[in-house]
């Protein structure tokens, strides 16, 4: 009787440590129909981005300073592919950052030639991560956010915009 209840003890707990890390894991949201901009966490924690395709964003945003402790000595992160945003994706990336942001309201007058993309991190499934600039009024802000346990680190108030392409 005994061992009966300590195997249904140990079951139960099972159970709930196993629903627990399914309710901590990343969902996997579907993509959604046109393109449009995403902050890291959204990425992550809607499926679009895994874990190491973060540690690769941060590798390339952060080098391997900002993730001791974090990003093993000898990580390699994966290649950007493509090298180099083509001229018709760094349009788009530019002209979709554009359309969320100015089309109902530009009191600066900011076209899609004056949104630049700074730093480009590479391509995971149908995101490309990138450091977009529209505005020369920035200002310094030194902050760490961390996601999925990966740290990233930021020297100016822009952050990390994930654009994924969406189904067409």
């Amino acid at each position: 009787m005994k061992k009966i209840s300590c195997f249904l003890i140990a079951l139960v707990i099972g159970i709930m440590v196993a629903f627990g890390a399914v309710a901590c894991a990343p969902t996997s949201a579907p993509f959604p129909e046109k393109p449009g901009f995403y902050n890291l966490y959204e990425a992550y924690t809607n499926g679009w981005l895994t874990k190491d395709d973060l540690m690769s964003i941060a590798y390339y945003h952060n080098g391997r300073w900002g993730n001791e402790g974090i990003m093993p000595e000898n990580y390699t992160p994966k290649p950007k592919t493509p090298e180099v945003l083509s001229d018709e994706m760094h349009l788009a990336i530019r002209q979709t950052f554009w359309d969320e942001r100015f089309i109902e309201s530009n009191p600066y007058n900011i076209t899609v030639n004056d949104i630049l993309i700074t730093k480009y991190y590479g391509c995971y499934n149908r995101c490309v991560a990138v450091m977009i600039e529209w505005s020369s009024t920035l200002f310094d802000q030194i902050a760490t956010e961390v996601i999925g346990g990966v740290n990233f680190g930021y020297g100016s108030t822009r952050r990390i915009s994930v654009w994924v392409k969406g189904e067409i």
